[in-house]
């Protein structure tokens, strides 16, 4: 459900940029393209999440003979997409931002504004913070 959740706010900062920045062609390509991208990875990563065991019930009871893929393979994926879609989303509103007329000092304020709060929002400490699975060697 966590992938829901990430996703989800993804997708609601772009939305966000779009509105705000919608005026120019390329920047709703852009867009258009990375709400694509952050969809489909919220559904792949939700499915591949839920039928990591076969049978799904092998997850909550490990009695079943149970067919699991390697989840620390799947969650390296994961992360590694996750903020390489992160930094894109990041670095998205700086090339509208700095055609703004404002001077100088302004721009790189409201250009520091997007930054930090899109990166608040969107790198999730999961990826930081590895699970206790990860840090046991094999």
């Amino acid at each position: 459900m966590a992938v829901i959740g990430i996703g989800s706010t993804k997708l609601s900062l772009l939305t966000l940029f779009r509105g705000i920045f919608g005026i120019s062609k390329p920047f709703k390509t852009t867009t258009t393209i990375m709400i694509a991208v952050t969809a489909a990875w919220t559904v792949s990563f939700f499915f591949s999440n839920l039928f990591t065991c076969y049978p799904v019930t092998a997850l909550v009871e490990s009695f079943y003979g149970n067919k699991c893929l390697d989840s620390v393979a799947m969650w390296y994926a994961s992360c590694i997409t996750d903020v390489i879609i992160d930094f894109i989303i990041l670095v998205m509103p700086l090339p509208p931002v700095y055609k703004l007329q404002l001077p100088l000092k302004q721009r790189l304020a409201v250009a520091g504004m997007f930054v930090v709060g899109t990166a608040y929002v969107s790198f999730p400490p999961g990826c930081f913070f590895p699970p206790p699975a990860c840090l046991q060697r094999r």
